[in-house]
C-alpha cells in the first residue's frame, strides 16, 4: 500500500493528512466531516471564522459541490490547474456551513502528487499545513513538530515551489488576495469578463 492509498484510508477515517501542492504543503481533511474539520482548525489553532479553500481534481468534480458560472468556467478553463483559488457559492449544506459571503474557495492543484490523491479521495481541504499565523512550509521537515503531531499520514513530495495562490471572485470581478499569475488574472478579468450569467 503506498502513500496515496495510506491518505485516503486516513481521510475516510475522519484524520489528517499533508500533503504537497504547486505552492506549500497543504493540510487535508474530509470537509465535509465536521469533526474531522474541527480537528484541523484545531491542529491549526485556527479561527473558524477564516474560511478553508477546498480542493478538486477537476472542474467537473467541482460542480458537484459548486455553482460554476459561465465566467467562471471560462476563467477555469485557463487557470487551472494552477495557484489559483476561485470563490463559488456552495450547494451542499456541510460547505455552506464554512462559507465567508456565501461563498467558498476552490482549488485544483496543478501538483501530480495532489491530483493522484483526489482522484482517490474528493473534495480535500487545501489550507497550508501550518500553525495559522505562520510562514507556509515548502518541506515536510520545515511543518511545526505540533502540527505534524496530529497528522495521520504524510505525502512527502520534496521541495514544493512555494508562493500562494491568488484568490479571485469571478463574477465580481475582483482578486482578494495576489499571488500566482497576479498581473495576468488582473488582465483576463479586465479583458474577458462578461455579464454574469
Amino acid at each position: 500500500m503506498n502513500h496515496i492509498q495510506n491518505a485516503a484510508i486516513s481521510i475516510n477515517s475522519g484524520e489528517l493528512i499533508v500533503y504537497p501542492t504547486e505552492t506549500t504543503y497543504a493540510l487535508g481533511a474530509n470537509p465535509l466531516d465536521t469533526q474531522a474539520i474541527q480537528k484541523l482548525f484545531n491542529a491549526k489553532k485556527r479561527d473558524q471564522k477564516n474560511p478553508l479553500s477546498i480542493a478538486f481534481p477537476t472542474l467537473i468534480a467541482a460542480s458537484h459541490h459548486v455553482i460554476l458560472s459561465t465566467n467562471t468556467k471560462l476563467f477555469a478553463d485557463h487557470f487551472l490547474p494552477g495557484a489559483v483559488t476561485i470563490l463559488c457559492e456552495p450547494t451542499n449544506s456541510q460547505l455552506k456551513t464554512m462559507a465567508k459571503n456565501g461563498k467558498i474557495g476552490i482549488r485544483i492543484p496543478d501538483h501530480p502528487l495532489a491530483l493522484n490523491l483526489l482522484t482517490q479521495i474528493n473534495p480535500l481541504t487545501s489550507t497550508s499545513a501550518n500553525i495559522s499565523g505562520t510562514p507556509g512550509a515548502r518541506t515536510i521537515s520545515a511543518i511545526d513538530p505540533e502540527l505534524l503531531s496530529s497528522i495521520s499520514t504524510i505525502i512527502d513530495g520534496g521541495k514544493t515551489p512555494g508562493g500562494k495562490s491568488t484568490v479571485v471572485d469571478v463574477d465580481e470581478s475582483t482578486i482578494l488576495r495576489k499571488g500566482s499569475h497576479y498581473e495576468e488574472i488582473k488582465i483576463w478579468l479586465e479583458v474577458n469578463t462578461l455579464p454574469f450569467v
